[in-house]
């Protein structure tokens, strides 16, 4: 009987083990990389094996808008020996960086069943009032809904999202400090579920703060078209050796600021106030007097509040490329004088710090070399916006450092 008993066994741990060995057939794999901040999208490459040469192309993808795609390999049985590389182009195609060195396709994610945030947000980190959650769009799913939870000993859901895109931004904000959780599934057009929820991406909101930011997207963080301000690649708060509190708001006029002031700056209890607004006014074709009684406006509010306003300047635009972003260009003939106007109200005021002068010339043009889509500065010019802020605070305001 013993003897019957041990080939059987035998039997049963060669096919586990034949099981477990035996390689997943390839049907999709899932690409990342590290966001190059110059690039505006990407081409990525597939390679037959790892020698790196025209004619060892299997296919390639010229214009990925996101750091990761997921290819379907689904009919090619050779997909495991595949090799790939990325190359970052800039809004021409031109590359703004060398390609990667090739990888085997393996080292992707295969046979993915989720989509996969690319929002992150470390635990540490004091995360923007608007979050917005991103991910690496799915093969072949156009929808996509996002849950945000409280947490709690159980989490506690607070709203539902969807969007027709792999980016949606937050629309309510994010006041009350606690830690919170997000996480997304592809769905189909009537709401049905496609994929299974992807990982929960935590992220952290302080309490009362010292310094916080009022803008639009210059201050979300806005950049290279592609790249939405889930990233702090544009957040010029990121590049600070300060601590400030992000409050910016795509698509904000200085109207919207103010709207927005008692909900939005009054809960954190700052300090100081960084105040940075007035591109969306100009390219709209707003009074520029308007524009300043909203920013006076703003100030009162502060000083009726114990906040001491300090105004930066508004950044400059550069006309000849808001074609590539705006898809109607109400910007005035006299933009510069807008612009003037503006500034020269804010530079008269108690605290203020001149950011615009670093990015433009006299012709009040930003740097073509400075911006993508000639609104949003990209991240150079945050580095210099970041720069100058932190070195006023510190010489202006050093109690808040004590």
């Amino acid at each position: 009987m013993t003897r019957k008993i041990i080939p059987t066994v035998l039997l049963l741990l060669l096919f586990v083990l034949n099981t477990v060995c035996a390689e997943e057939k390839i049907n999709k794999v899932r690409l990342t990389w590290d966001i190059s901040a110059r690039a505006v999208y990407y081409q990525v490459v597939i390679l037959k094996s790892e020698r790196d040469a025209p004619d060892n192309i299997e296919v390639f993808f010229n214009k990925v808008f996101n750091n990761g795609i997921e290819i379907d390999f689904s009919h090619n049985e050779n997909a495991k020996n595949f090799y790939y590389k990325v190359c970052p182009l800039n809004y021409v195609g031109e590359p703004v960086e060398k390609f990667s060195k090739p990888r085997p396709i393996t080292d992707g994610e295969i046979n993915t069943d989720s989509p996969k945030p690319t929002a992150l947000l470390r635990d540490d980190e004091d995360a923007p009032l608007y979050p917005v959650y991103s991910w690496i769009p799915m093969l072949n799913m156009t929808n996509y809904e996002v849950e945000v939870y409280r947490r709690r000993e159980k989490d506690t859901l607070i709203h539902l999202l969807r969007s027709p895109t792999n980016c949606v931004y937050e629309k309510e904000g994010f006041t009350y400090p606690d830690n919170y959780v997000w996480r997304v599934r592809a769905i189909d057009n009537a709401g049905r579920p496609k994929s299974e929820w992807s990982e929960k991406v935590s992220f952290t909101v302080k309490g009362n703060v010292k310094i916080a930011a009022l803008g639009d997207s210059i201050t979300h963080g806005g950049g290279a078209i592609s790249v939405p301000p889930s990233s702090p690649v544009y957040r010029y708060e990121a590049y600070a050796d300060i601590e400030i509190k992000n409050l910016g708001k795509s698509g904000d006029k200085t109207s919207d600021m103010l709207r927005r002031f008692e909900k939005d700056v009054l809960p954190f209890h700052p300090k100081l106030l960084i105040i940075m607004g007035g591109v969306n006014d100009i390219r709209l074709s707003i009074d520029p007097y308007e524009t300043i009684n909203n920013l006076a406006a703003i100030r009162d509010k502060c000083i009726a509040n114990n906040i001491t306003p300090l105004f930066a300047t508004t950044t400059p635009i550069n006309p000849d490329l808001t074609w590539r972003s705006l898809s109607k260009n109400n910007l005035p003939y006299d933009y510069q004088n807008h612009l003037r106007t503006i500034n020269n109200w804010i530079l008269k005021q108690k605290y203020s710090v001149d950011v615009t002068s670093s990015l433009c010339g006299e012709n009040l043009y930003l740097y073509p070399g400075l911006t993508t889509d000639g609104i949003h500065p990209d991240h150079v010019a945050k580095e210099r916006i970041a720069k100058k802020l932190s070195e006023y605070i510190k010489k202006n305001f050093p109690s808040l450092f004590g």
